[in-house]
């Protein structure tokens, strides 16, 4: 956001957030009815940030994106924060076709 848009949030708010809305965001839908051709995952570490302002150390975050074919955008089908890569795969098996 802050090479697009010369400014951006502090990283603690943008880690609050994202560390939120991983942990309230629950399931994610089925996705089975599209027909997705291509799949990116991928992912980095962050720090979390507790409610009180401390640190509640490092985790991975990792996200995956899928598009119906060549020249369609990608969309966001699942992200997790903590959770190993086998886990993500199971799950998106179960909400991908």
């Amino acid at each position: 956001m802050r090479r697009i848009r010369g400014h951006g949030p502090a990283k603690s708010t943008l880690y609050r957030f994202l560390q939120e809305v991983a942990e309230g965001y629950g399931e994610w839908p089925s996705f089975k009815h599209r027909c997705f051709r291509c799949l990116m995952v991928d992912g980095t570490k962050v720090s979390l940030q507790g409610r009180g302002g401390g640190s509640e150390g490092k985790r991975q975050m990792r996200w995956a994106l899928a598009s119906e074919g060549v020249g369609r955008p990608f969309e966001l089908v699942g992200f997790w924060v903590g959770k190993d890569w086998a886990f993500i795969r199971r799950e998106l098996e179960s909400c991908l076709n």
